[in-house]
C-alpha cells in the first residue's frame, strides 16, 4: 500500500492528518524482542520492496556425453 499523498506531498506534512498518518506506521519492526525500543539498534533508513511479479525459471544444459 503506497503512502498517501496530496498533490505529490505526503499527508504527514499537512496539519490535521497526524493521527491518520501515524496509524499507517509500524512503530517497532523486529524479529526477536524489541531492539529498536530498547535502543540496542537504531533505524537509519526505511526501504520498501514491492514485488509485483515473481518468476521461477530453470534451464538445464548443454549436456555432453
Amino acid at each position: 500500500m503506497p503512502i498517501e499523498t496530496a498533490y505529490g506531498i505526503s499527508i504527514r506534512r499537512f496539519k490535521g492528518h497526524e493521527a491518520h498518518a501515524k496509524a499507517q506506521i509500524i512503530p517497532n519492526l523486529a524479529l526477536f524482542g524489541r531492539p529498536i525500543k530498547t535502543g540496542s539498534i537504531a533505524v537509519e533508513c526505511v526501504n520498501r520492496l514491492v514485488l509485483t511479479r515473481i518468476v521461477y525459471d530453470g534451464v538445464f544444459g548443454p549436456v555432453e556425453y
